[in-house]
């Protein structure tokens, strides 16, 4: 991934106000409850939640309602000022900041749940090894990970992106099976494989729509 790249796009996608960004919209509010079930088996009451790639904060205010205190960190201003503006409307005490995979900035033993939805695709392999290595020292101990993925690039009707210049909602995949962007090709199996380098592999679990969760654990010592 690279981050200026990405910031720039979402950046022009913050400021199209979409409502499938903004949690005050039921659109959006629906798009997050996809993950619920699952997140529901993992947050506890007081537990510190870090929301990968957070976006305008849809998971982030979804942790936050099920007891967690929420944080998020997205590569880009306009989401997170977008996040902050929804957070200060709706009363909510998440955190957001700005940053980048690539340098995490939190101190060591920072939280319990690290979420992160949808986005392996779009970093490289040595990227995920390099995220899972700074989990190991972000999360406490066996602290959680959980991956949420589909298993290999797949064409699936409910998959969708943002135009960057209308904000509709338009297929992640052209009809001949091909991305309009930069992705890599990750299968469950390699996603395992890379991030137990650095994590105790617990579990994979279904999600909505044909997904999977991996679940992973800081080791107790490291």
């Amino acid at each position: 991934m690279n981050p200026r790249c990405a910031a720039a796009a979402m950046d022009a996608i913050a400021e199209l106000r979409h409502p499938r960004l903004d949690y005050r919209t039921p659109e959006a509010r629906r798009f997050a409850a996809r993950w619920r079930p699952f997140l529901a088996q993992v947050v506890f009451p007081g537990c510190v939640a870090l929301d990968l790639g957070c976006g305008a904060g849809k998971c982030t205010f979804d942790l936050e309602q099920l007891g967690a205190r929420a944080v998020g960190i997205d590569c880009s201003p306009g989401m997170i000022s977008l996040a902050r503006e929804i957070a200060q409307d709706i009363g909510s005490s998440a955190e957001f900041h700005v940053g980048t995979f690539q340098e995490l900035p939190f101190a060591p033993h920072s939280f319990d749940l690290v979420w992160f939805p949808q986005n392996i695709i779009e970093c490289s392999y040595e990227e995920v090894d390099r995220i899972a290595m700074q989990l190991r020292t972000i999360l406490r101990p066996k602290g959680a990970f959980c991956l949420a993925m589909r298993d290999g690039m797949e064409n699936h009707g409910d998959g969708g992106a943002f135009d960057q210049l209308t904000g509709n909602r338009v297929s992640a995949v052209d009809a001949e099976g091909r991305f309009p962007y930069e992705v890599t090709f990750w299968t469950v199996a390699f996603a395992r494989f890379v991030v137990s380098r650095h994590l105790d592999f617990d579990r994979i679990e279904p999600a909505a729509s044909g997904r999977h969760v991996l679940v992973f654990r800081r080791p107790e010592r490291t």
